[in-house]
Formats: C-alpha cells, structure tokens, sequence
C-alpha cells in the first residue's frame, strides 16, 4: 500500500511540475524581442538586395542584347549588299568627305545604283545615300542606340577585309567585311592603318 501511495504522490508532482512549465505565461525579454527583431530585418534586407540585383541584372542582359541586335542588323546588312556588289567600285570614306561626295555631279551620275552608306556622327544614325535618289534615308534598321558610333577600318593584315567597329554606352559589336575582287581603298588620298572612316561607298555588280 505504501508503495502504491509513493507511486502516486511521483506521478502528482511530475505532472504538477508539466503543468507549471506549461501553463508559464511569461513573454519574451526585451533584449530577446530587439534581436529577434534585427534578425528579421537583416533577412529582410539581404532578400530585397538579392531582387533588386536580379531585377538590374535582367534590365541590363535585355538591354544589351537589344543594342547587340541593332547593330548585328545593320552589320549583315553591309555583308548582304556586298554579295550583290561591284567590287571594283568600292571605297571608304572619311567624314569630312561624305557631304562633298553627296552633292558631287560625278557620284549622282555614275553607275546606275551606286550607293553611300555613312555614319552620321552628329545624328547617331546610319545612312544610305543613292545615286538615283535625291535625299538619304535610314539605313537597314532605325537606330535607338544612345550614344552610339560606328566606324569603318582597314584591316592590317588582309588589304580584302574591311574592319566595322560599333558601340553604344559600352555595349561593342565588330566585324568584317569580306571583298571578293578588289582591294580596300580609301576614297580620296590613301588610307593607313588605323585610320577611321564613317563610310562606305560600293556599287551593284553589273
């Protein structure tokens, strides 16, 4: 019989002493509740970081391939041109000498399609000048590049291979432009390496 009663009086006080424990109602500490808190708010803020790095990050990978997507327009579209060209008539052009060679009698009157393609620096657009038509117009694409250049080079190592650099707010894009039978020449006096054009003038292959 005493042993029944020890065992009960056991059994009273663990489950007295689970009850306590559960029926505690005190809150957490001040000092508790403020890191608690700062927690949360570093959590908060590591995650609104890492959104709006990947927001930046999507806006300028879009942005970028837009640019690149422009100028690989107008780059393959220099190459398509020259597959239908005379090679024997092309040459690059300087910048200072675009306006001369628009209004020049002898380019507004030889071979029937000869054309001028140039950048124009002060507009940041690519034009097409023909000699059958009284007016440029846009060439190949309609750019929305701020500050965009594009400019023309001999290559060093191949007088057949014409260098086309582009760029627009550190977005780059070059290429080549491959001639057939004839020889890169500068429109006027002789080119050098290195020198930089803004223009090329080519005719249809007769």
């Amino acid at each position: 019989m005493l042993d029944h009663i020890s065992g009960d009086l056991f059994s009273a006080r663990v489950s007295g002493g689970l009850r306590d424990k559960l029926m505690d109602k005190r809150g957490f500490t001040l000092v508790e509740v403020i890191i608690a808190s700062g927690l949360l708010m570093l959590a908060l803020s590591m995650a609104y970081s890492f959104m709006l790095s990947s927001v930046r990050f999507y806006k300028e990978a879009v942005s970028r391939s837009e640019k690149q997507g422009q100028m690989r327009v107008i780059l393959a579209g220099l190459k398509e041109e020259l597959k239908t060209a005379d090679a024997a008539d092309f040459w690059l052009i300087r910048e200072e000498d675009i306006s001369a060679i628009i209004t020049d009698a002898s380019f507004l009157t030889g071979p029937s399609g000869r054309r001028l393609y140039y950048f124009d620096v002060s507009a940041g657009k690519f034009y097409v000048h023909h000699s059958s038509e009284p007016a440029r117009r846009v060439a190949f694409v309609d750019l929305d590049l701020p500050g965009f250049d594009l400019r023309f080079e001999l290559d060093d190592a191949n007088d057949k291979i014409v260098d086309v650099y582009m760029s627009s707010e550190g977005v780059k894009l070059s290429g080549h432009l491959a001639l057939l039978n004839a020889t890169a020449e500068a429109y006027g006096a002789p080119g050098a390496s290195g020198e930089v054009y803004r223009g090329v003038i080519l005719s249809p292959a007769k």
